[in-house]
């Protein structure tokens, strides 16, 4: 895969997320729903969808009918205590990671992405919805979020997309943690902390020849944090 058809297969499922959501959270926020429901309905209506279609086309591009067979090249086997210390020690560097650049992001949100609508910075007007409102979006978000789009995402990113740049040698989970990262339009101030946590689990996937690590990582992650909003949220409540 050469290097333009590599970042446009990166960023155009991005680049869809982000028109859908700026043209549907306004919408939800004057009818009182979670400006969030926008991504998640994003993802599930148009990004998946587009990921599993890519990933089926080049199914068929090896079988001669659409398949996800042989499509992830990463799936050597790996030694269960590879696994449990890989883990330990990327989620340590993930959470160091969440502290130390804690003030990047706050000068990033104030000082170059203070333009942004406050459904992109994380101040959506949550006081002021329903309690059915916010349940609903949160428990969508751990469906969604927390479960669905992170294997999907390893999927095509790791599995089908890193696994075709052979060409860029020892490169190539250097350049596809930065497009990952600059993937999220939606979140630009977390730029930083997403390709830094990206990077040494995109070389273990590369190295190892492994997807299922960046997986299980990848929806730990993100099931982390859905279910603390959800916990927090029902206490407060």
């Amino acid at each position: 895969m050469n290097i333009g058809k590599a970042v446009l297969f990166h960023l155009l499922p991005g680049l869809i997320t982000i028109v859908i959501v700026v043209l549907l959270a306004p919408l939800l926020q004057q009818h009182g729903w979670h400006t969030g429901l926008s991504f998640l309905a994003a993802l599930v209506f148009i990004t998946i969808p587009l990921h599993v279609y890519l990933l089926l086309r080049e199914g068929r591009r090896i079988h001669g009918f659409y398949t996800l067979r042989g499509v992830n090249l990463y799936h050597q086997p790996m030694p269960a205590w590879q696994y449990f210390l890989f883990f330990m020690a990327l989620v340590a560097w993930a959470f160091g990671l969440l502290f130390l650049l804690a003030p990047v992001k706050e000068f990033l949100l104030e000082q170059v992405f203070y333009w942004l609508p406050a459904y992109l910075k994380g101040s959506d007007q949550v006081a002021s919805l329903s309690y059915r409102a916010m349940l609903l979006f949160l428990v969508l978000q751990i469906l969604v979020d927390g479960l669905l789009i992170p294997v999907v995402e390893e999927y095509y990113f790791k599995g089908y997309l890193l696994a075709r740049m052979t060409s860029l040698g020892i490169v190539a989970p250097l350049l596809s943690a930065a497009l990952f990262a600059f993937a999220h339009f939606w979140q630009p101030y977390n730029y930083p902390l997403i390709f830094l946590i990206q990077l040494p689990l995109t070389y273990l996937v590369w190295y190892k020849k492994n997807l299922y690590l960046g997986v299980y990582l990848h929806v730990f992650g993100n099931l982390f944090g859905a279910l603390l909003s959800l916990i927090g949220f029902l206490s407060a409540s």
